[in-house]
């Protein structure tokens, strides 16, 4: 098993400091020019619950649908 905060190419010292649950930003993810061209799925551009499995699903079927 790999523990990514360790590894000094991934991660920070920042990154051993928990700091409670990620939030939801109204923040646009993409500016200009990509905005309208790039889609971000991940768990973290959700709405809801990001950071987590549910973030993940709701990001995904908020890109794909029609």
């Amino acid at each position: 098993m790999t523990d990514w905060a360790a590894d000094p190419l991934t991660a920070t010292a920042a990154d051993q400091i928990a700091t409670g649950y990620p939030t939801p930003s109204p923040e646009p993810w993409v500016s200009e020019p990509w905005q309208g061209r790039l889609v971000l799925i991940g768990s973290e551009a959700s709405p809801i619950e990001p950071g987590y499995l549910e973030g993940s699903i709701i990001a995904a079927e908020r890109v794909a649908a029609p």
